[in-house]
Order: structure tokens, then C-alpha cells, then sequence
């Protein structure tokens, strides 16, 4: 008998999962549900025990979610929580996630059995030679100073050798007949007679996948708001073992262990091609940018609360998604990540329609009195870019109705929170806050034009009169303002002020990018789903646009800086 391919094993794993969704809204299951939906593929406990307690299940057009939450105990006494998390991706692929929270002081372990770590295996077996591509930091920890290991190793189950800490890509080189297959088998007794939670039999399926890549297990301490710190000194290594990789954990209260992976019977990246090599470096998912199951988290400014050196904020806004999303890298890895981000887009937008940003901003809590849960028009308006872009070449309903969501949102936002120009434009405030709905905030002009160039994304797909409407008061309000936004250094300026006044330090380039952008959308409006709608002079007499790019270009020329 020939061995089963990974998609194979997958494909049975989901026939005894419950894919019920539709619209992606998560579904959870009753206490008689829960003991036949237990996941075939899951993680070891060897010194402990597993019992589940709940499970959700999420389904895309292509790809589908399988979450488990376990508690673990060992010699009877509960230590943790275990997050396990599978994706299925349009590959072939799978991903997961994992995240082990140990319980409160109060509930740990007695001091007669006071183990200081738990051993955790993750069922997936590595056998043979391997490439290993990995990101070092030589000089300074920092992505501008990143630089790409390549090492060869030979995994020997008799050898105590670990894997790098660090997030690693690991190929089999040599043996192109080596193919992926499962030890073990589902048993059919196990699905006739499923386990019950209380006692979870030892999974009987460990995948040997062609390549995989394996994140850095992150050790966070919470700071608050969402705010985690990078732990790396106490970071597990894992240790290829027999029935799977091995990694031992902490059981401090009061830290949270986050680790997630991707499995593939292809090509995850090709190592020869440059554009992957830079594309993978810009998202680093190592020590940089963190990417789990809460999503993509950037190193917090000291301007946020809470801060640290190495403190790391959930930033919505999507970016490395956005870059996968239209990079020619080759590889399956960057449509993998892409799908795994367009279903955390999804599922982290709030039921308002917006992107929450949970930690304080001191700059704008002592300028506005805004504290954390705010709402970033920028970040929020990237993220809702990302799905209308990833729309329109997949065709997804389901990111359709998020990117609808946040339109409306916006649309609803802006009619109420605006400053406004001589001839009826709109200047939509940067920010709100659910609790301070009538506090007046500076409007930046790259806020602005990205708010224009995601209802003209929306355009493409379908036209709303509230939209047309929107578009044509916020372009507006530029218009009306053309000339003002030269300051006296002869850069532009960065806002517009509650009180009339134009300031502040532009970013280098992302204003100028994002004017190219609305100008490329409006001298071509033909492919608008209803070009007529746009029939004013503003969407055919550029002159106000050019003129703002003019500004930036000759002040970038002036202090030799790039252009683009």
C-alpha cells in the first residue's frame, strides 16, 4: 500500500471536524457534541492529560479553521490552557497554531508536585537531512541588519540536538522521492467509539511533511492592553524526537507560550529566488514582527502605554498580508501566510466594522484625552483595503462582507466626524474613541487619501450613492486646501488642525505613494463598476493632485531622498 499524502490525511482530519459555517461566523459546540469532534492531529502531553473543552469551527471559500481550546493537568491538578488551532489552506496546506497560558498562582501546582516545566510534543515527525533557513540579528536586532542563515542538518532521534530558536524554514534537499506520510492510522474504533473529554487517547496521527516552517516559540509576559513582551531568553528550543517535536515549557504564571507553524507537500519558498529572500526578510516573523493567533504584533514606540524594549502591540493594519498579496515571490508559503492573515482580518474586526487599537497612545491621550480602544482611520483602512484587493481575485463572499462592514463604518464615521471646507469638503478626523464620539482630531492628509483610495478599491467591485458621496467630499476638502499645504521648508504638511492650522512632519514617502495612488484611480475611471457616477470636475481635472505631488517630489529632490 502506497502512503497517504498529507492532503489525504487532512482530508480525513476534516471529516471528523464539523465544518459548519457559513459567512465565517464561528460556531461553538454543546457538551454532546464536543467528544466526537476531537482532533485526530494534536498535541502530546507525555507526562499529562488533555481535556477538551471547546472547540469552534470557521469556514472560507477555500480554506477552513479547526480551534481547540484543552485544559492540561499533571498528577491531577490543572497547569494550563492549551490553544490549538488548525488551518486548512488552498494549497494543500496546513497550519496551525498553538498558545499554552499557565494557570493563576492560586490554582498551581501543590508544593509536593511543584514541576517547574511540562513537556509538550507536536506531532510532527522530521526524519533525515534538511536545509534550514533562519534570520540572525550579528550586529543589531533590528530588520535593517537582518541576515539569512542557510545550514544543512541530519535529524538523528539518538542525538540530543536542537533545532535554532528562531522561526525556521526546513526543506529535505536530496531524496525527491521522499514523499509525506502519517505514522499511525485513525482507528476506526475511535470513531465509533470517540473518546470522551475526560480521557483523550493519544492522537494516532504524526505527519512527516516535505518541508515546514516552525516559528520561534515565543514566551510573552502581558503588559496590559493587549501589550505582550518578548521573553526570549526563556524561548523553548524544539528537539526532533521519535513521535514528534519535542519542546519543554514553563509553568510560570503569569507568561504565555505562542508558537505557530505551516506543513507542506510542495515548495514552501524557493531559496533561489531573490524576491522571496526579500519579501521574507521585510516580514521577518521572527523577532521584529511577531505574527500568532491574535495577529501581526510590531515592537510598541516608546509614545505607547504600555512600552518596553521589547514589548509588542497588535498593529490590524495588515501589511505583510498586503505584500504577500500582490509579491511575485515564489513559493507556497507566501499564499499560505496571505490566507492565514485575510482570516485574521476577518476575524478581528469588531462588530462596529473597525480594527480596535487596545494600547494607549500618550500623544494622543494628552492631546485629545483618547485612550486605548480607539479607532486608527490608517490602520483600520488598510486592513479593509487587504480584503477588498484579496476580493478581487478571490471572489470570497466572506471578505467581501468584511470590507462592506468597514465601508459602511467609515461612511457612518465620516458624517459625523468631519471638519468642514469652503466648498462643502469633508476632512474625516484620524481617530474616534466609543466613548469620547464627539472629541475633534487633526486629519492627516495620508489618512485622508487612503480613506479616498479604499472606497475607489470598493468602486471596482460595486457603487453605493453614500460612497460616490464620501469620495467626492473628501477629495473636496484636498482641493479646497491645494495651496495651504506647502509649509515654509517646502515639504508638505502633515495635517490639518482642529483649529484650522496646517503642521506637523510628512513621512518621507507614504503620502506621496498613496497621491499616486488616487491619481492612478482617477485617470482611469472606466474601471469603476459605474464610472458615470463620477462626473464632476473633481475626478477629471487632476491639477489639485498633481500639484500636491509636484510639492513632495521636489522637496524629496532637494534633500536627495528617494523617490519612490
Amino acid at each position: 500500500m502506497s502512503k497517504p499524502s498529507l492532503q489525504s490525511i487532512l482530508l480525513v482530519i476534516l471529516l471528523i471536524i464539523p465544518i459548519g459555517l457559513t459567512g465565517c461566523r464561528a460556531e461553538k459546540t454543546t457538551t454532546e457534541e464536543i467528544s466526537s469532534s476531537l482532533p485526530n492531529w494534536r498535541p502530546i502531553i507525555p507526562e499529562g492529560s488533555l481535556k477538551l473543552l471547546e472547540y469552534t469551527t470557521s469556514s472560507y471559500q477555500s480554506f477552513h479553521k479547526s480551534a481547540y481550546t484543552f485544559a492540561i493537568s499533571l498528577h491531577d491538578q490543572p497547569v494550563g490552557e492549551l490553544l490549538w488551532d488548525i488551518r486548512t489552506l488552498s494549497t494543500g496546506d496546513l497550519a496551525y497554531y498553538m498558545r499554552f497560558t499557565p494557570v493563576p498562582s492560586e490554582h498551581a501546582l501543590t508544593a509536593q508536585n511543584a514541576e517547574k516545566s511540562i513537556e509538550i510534543v507536536l506531532p510532527i515527525r522530521l526524519h533525515g537531512t534538511y536545509d534550514q533557513h533562519y534570520l540572525t540579528y550579528p550586529e543589531v536586532l533590528s530588520q535593517e541588519h537582518a541576515t539569512w542563515a542557510h545550514t544543512r542538518i541530519t535529524v538523528d532521534h539518538n542525538k540530543d540536538a536542537p533545532l535554532p530558536k528562531a522561526s525556521v524554514w526546513l526543506s529535505q534537499p536530496d531524496d525527491p522521492d521522499q514523499t509525506e506520510h502519517r505514522v499511525g492510522s485513525l482507528h476506526p474504533g475511535d470513531r465509533e467509539l470517540p473518546p470522551q473529554p475526560e480521557t483523550l487517547a493519544p492522537p494516532s496521527t504524526i505527519l512527516e511533511p516535505r518541508e515546514v516552517f516552525l516559528s520561534l516559540v515565543d514566551v510573552f509576559r502581558p503588559l496590559g492592553r493587549n501589550v505582550v513582551e518578548e521573553m526570549y531568553d526563556l524561548s523553548p528550543a524544539f528537539y526532533p524526537r521519535e513521535d514528534g517535536l519535542s519542546l519543554t515549557v514553563p509553568l510560570t504564571p503569569g507568561y504565555d507560550l505562542e508558537h505557530w507553524g505551516v506543513l507542506s507537500t510542495g515548495t514552501l519558498v524557493d531559496w533561489t529566488d531573490q524576491t522571496a529572500l526579500t519579501d521574507l526578510r521585510t516580514a521577518d516573523l521572527n523577532r521584529i514582527r511577531k505574527w500568532g493567533p491574535s495577529g501581526q504584533r510590531y515592537v510598541t514606540p516608546e509614545s505607547y502605554e504600555p512600552s518596553s524594549e521589547r514589548g509588542f502591540y497588535l498593529n490590524p493594519a495588515q501589511h505583510i498580508g498586503a505584500l504577500f498579496l500582490v509579491t511575485e515571490a515564489k513559493g507556497r508559503f507566501f499564499t499560505d501566510f496571505l490566507e492565514l492573515a485575510l482570516m485574521n482580518a476577518v476575524e478581528t474586526q469588531n462588530d462596529a466594522g473597525y480594527w480596535t487599537m487596545t494600547q494607549r497612545s500618550n500623544w494622543l491621550y494628552h492631546d485629545y484625552g483618547i485612550d486605548g480602544g480607539y479607532y486608527d482611520t490608517r490602520f483600520s483602512t488598510d486592513a479593509a483595503t487587504f480584503l477588498a484587493k484579496a476580493y478581487l481575485r478571490s471572489s470570497d463572499p466572506v471578505l467581501l462582507q468584511a470590507a462592506r462592514r468597514y465601508r459602511n463604518f467609515l461612511i457612518d464615521f465620516a458624517n459625523d466626524h468631519h471638519h468642514q471646507t469652503t466648498n462643502g469638503g469633508w476632512f474625516i478626523y484620524d481617530y474616534g474613541h466609543p466613548e469620547h464620539p464627539d472629541t475633534p482630531t487633526h486629519t492627516s492628509l495620508n489618512h485622508q487619501l487612503s480613506e479616498i483610495n479604499f472606497l475607489l478599491e470598493m468602486e471596482k467591485i460595486e457603487n453605493t450613492s453614500a460612497a460616490t458621496a464620501l469620495i467626492t467630499r473628501a477629495l473636496q476638502a484636498i482641493s479646497d486646501t491645494a495651496a495651504e499645504w506647502e509649509k515654509e521648508d517646502h515639504d508638505l504638511a502633515y495635517a490639518f488642525y482642529p483649529d484650522g492650522s496646517f503642521g506637523g512632519q510628512d513621512y518621507p514617502l507614504l503620502t506621496l505613494k498613496d497621491l499616486r495612488t488616487t491619481r492612478a484611480f482617477l485617470q482611469d475611471l472606466t474601471q469603476f463598476k459605474t464610472p458615470e457616477a463620477f462626473d464632476t470636475p473633481l475626478f477629471h481635472d487632476l491639477t489639485y493632485i498633481d500639484h500636491l505631488i509636484a510639492i513632495k517630489t521636489a522637496y524629496l529632490k532637494s534633500k536627495n531622498l528617494p523617490l519612490y
